[in-house]
Formats: structure tokens, sequence, C-alpha cells
């Protein structure tokens, strides 16, 4: 099974740059428009933006999770005597060796 058609994907989001801070507002308005009827918010219309859309979505999102967790997405089990960051680093080893990553 191939994937490249989603590491393109992945790629082109990840390498996005952030909303800058005087754009928030108006990028969530033109988000939130493509799914209000009374504003045009049609299929039709989320097809027509479905790039921007999307990419859109996911740099507002990417934002929001790096405020409240930093740069990792996600969690990992943590002992009493150890830090956050400690914790994220000892899981983000276990991956990379469960994945065979090479330096």
């Amino acid at each position: 099974m191939s994937m490249g058609g989603d590491l393109t994907r992945v790629t082109a989001l990840s390498s996005s740059e952030a909303i800058k801070k005087k754009d928030v507002a108006s990028t969530i308005s033109n988000y939130e428009n493509l799914f209000d009827e009374k504003k045009g918010g049609t299929i039709e219309a989320r097809k027509e933006n479905y790039s921007s859309m999307v990419v859109d979505f996911y740099n507002m999102v990417t934002q929001f999770y790096e405020f409240g967790w930093g740069e990792s997405f996600h969690f990992a089990p943590r002992h009493k005597w150890e830090s956050f960051n400690a914790s994220i680093a000892r899981h983000e080893m276990l991956l990379a060796h469960k994945l065979e990553l090479k330096p």
C-alpha cells in the first residue's frame, strides 16, 4: 500500500506558514462562512475552496495545540519524579526505537 499521496498532503500542510495574529479573526470567519448557508456556505463553495479550507483548518488547529502543548502532539506516561519535558523526550525515544529510526 503506497502512502505517497498522504505524505504529500501532510508535507504540504506541515510546511505551511503559521497564521499571523492580525489574520486569525478573518481566517476563522472565512472558514466558518463556508459552513453558514446564510453567508453562501454550500457544499459547492467548500469544494471550490477545498485546498485553502483544509490548510486554514490545520494551521488554526496546529497553532491552538502548540499554544497549549508546545510542539508535541502526543502525551506520555509520566513518572512521579519526571518532568513533563522528560516524559515527552523518553516517549519520543521509545517511539523512535519501535519505528527503528536511525540518525
